[in-house]
């Protein structure tokens, strides 16, 4: 009787285990693009001027790091989450940190987690996503860069 009891316990303790989403990914690395140096045109068409990583951890976190050359020399830029693909299919946006260059214009933001709860809010929302994150600094000089576009997925709240 113990032993079917058991393995009872065993098989539901499984059944969760395999049921429960699991959302970990493995690190990507994509193209970080030099949209704008203060020209005004905003196509994503620059230069490939950096890298940025990401990946989501078993709840559904986003992690991105994003690394720049070629930036303005000792000048603080503002990260964003971009809703969309590109910037003529962007929907809306959430700052996520800032980067900080140094007096060669290069920067590396470090790790920046995005919580999933985020995530699941307007004006992004659960399920597969393509967007993409942009690195703006207002000026003067005005400059941007963005990276082409990440995919993910966001569990449901």
């Amino acid at each position: 009787m113990k032993k079917v009891v058991i393995a009872a316990l065993l098989v539901i303790a499984l059944s969760i285990l395999v049921a429960a989403p699991v959302f970990a990914t493995a690190n990507t690395k994509l193209d970080v693009i030099h949209d704008s140096a203060g020209n005004g045109t905003l196509d994503m068409l620059g230069p490939v001027a950096g890298f940025c990583n990401y990946n989501q951890d078993d709840a559904g976190n986003l992690r991105i790091v994003f690394v720049i050359k070629g930036g303005a020399a000792n000048t603080t830029y503002q990260i964003f989450l971009v809703a969309g693909p590109t910037h003529a299919l962007a929907t809306g946006y959430t700052q996520i940190g800032n980067l900080t260059t140094n007096e060669l214009g290069r920067g590396n933001s470090g790790d920046i987690w995005v919580p999933v709860s985020t995530l699941q809010a307007a004006p992004f929302g659960n399920g597969t996503r393509t967007d993409h994150v942009d690195v703006i600094n207002y000026g003067p000089p005005e400059d941007v860069f963005c990276t082409t576009p990440l995919s993910y997925t966001v569990p449901a709240p």
